[in-house]
This record gives C-alpha cells, structure tokens and sequence, in this order.
C-alpha cells in the first residue's frame, strides 16, 4: 500500500463522501423547510374547512329548532282543536242519546203519571208509589241499551278486531265520532257493573 496512487484514489474517495454529506444536510433542511410549509398550508386548509363545517352544522340545527318548535306550536294547536271537537261531538253525542232516552223516558214518565193517578183514585198508599219507580228506572236504563243495539255493526266490526279508522271508513262516519260511541258503551258497561 505504499504506492501514491492508492492514497491519492482514497484521499478523492474520502473527499468526494465528504462533499456529498455536507450537501445532503443543506438539502434535507430545504425538504424539511418545503414539508412544514405543506404542513402548514393543509392545517390552515382544514381549519377553514372545520370553521365552515362548524357554520353549516350551526345554521342546521338552528333551522332544526326553528321548525321544531313550529311544529311543537302546529301540534299543541290540533290536539287542542281535536279535544274541543271531541267535546263539542261528545256532548252532541250525549244531547242525542239523552233525547232518545227521553223518548223512552217520556212514556214511562206517562205510564209513571197514569199510575199515580190510579193511586190517588184508589187511594194507594205513598209507600207502594215508591215500590213502584225503581221498576220504572229500571226499564228506562234497559232501554238505554240503545248504543250497541243501534250501532251493532261498528261493535260487530270492533270486536272482529278491525280500528277504529276502517271501521269508519266501511260505516262512512267520523273516526272521533266512532272512538266516541265506543267510549261511551265502555262507559255505560262500566257504569252498569
């Protein structure tokens, strides 16, 4: 190894290795520089994007709550339309069935009135009166049976399972006036047992 050459070809090797790692960190510092600035550049990107993603979702759900709460209002508005016709269709209900009741309740009123003047013309005692009109209210209240005589194909149809919206539909009545007469022989059983 004494030969020159050899020294004069290691001593160029070493240089040009050298050369090259001293401008390798000039060129990864320049990569670093360009990588951070990309860095930089897509943070502010997605930052104006999350700000405009925010603002959207913002403005939803204020849109959200705007046409919840008028539907809240639109809701609170028919269910109290829908009770004031249920009343109002109730007590139509009720006028009707009290007329009719009254009917019944006229000839028994008649019949009550008849036998009180047999009593005074036969001079009955007050005693056997008053024997005589729990049998008198009691045929009233049979007549009252009306609502499933007179409706027999809506509780037919109810107790077939139908609704209460088919069963209205195939009768052609309303569906509130239905529930209503339901309701109503519910409550006259009720009132009964």
């Amino acid at each position: 190894m004494n030969e020159p050459w050899v020294v004069v070809v290691i001593a160029g090797i070493i240089c040009v290795i050298a050369s090259w790692l001293v401008k390798e960190p000039k060129h990864s510092l320049n990569m670093t520089k360009e990588i951070e600035e990309a860095f930089d550049l897509v943070a502010a990107n997605l930052e104006e994007e999350n700000r405009e993603l925010i603002r959207s979702i913002t403005q939803m759900r204020n849109e959200f709550e705007r046409r919840n709460e008028n539907l809240e209002i639109r809701t609170i508005s028919l269910e109290k339309r829908m009770d004031d016709l249920s009343t109002e269709l109730r007590n139509v209900l009720m006028l009707q069935l009290q007329k009719e009741t009254e009917k019944g309740y006229g000839n028994s009123v008649s019949t009550v009135q008849q036998n009180t003047l047999d009593r005074d013309s036969t001079k009955v005692p007050p005693q056997a009166a008053i024997v005589n009109l729990p049998d008198e209210t009691e045929s009233i209240v049979e007549r009252s049976v009306g609502l499933k005589n007179r409706y027999s194909e809506l509780f037919q149809l109810y107790r077939q399972g139908k609704s209460i919206e088919q069963i209205a539909k195939k009768l052609g009545i309303n569906k509130g006036e239905t529930a209503l007469i339901i309701q109503l022989a519910k409550q006259e059983e009720e009132g009964r047992a």
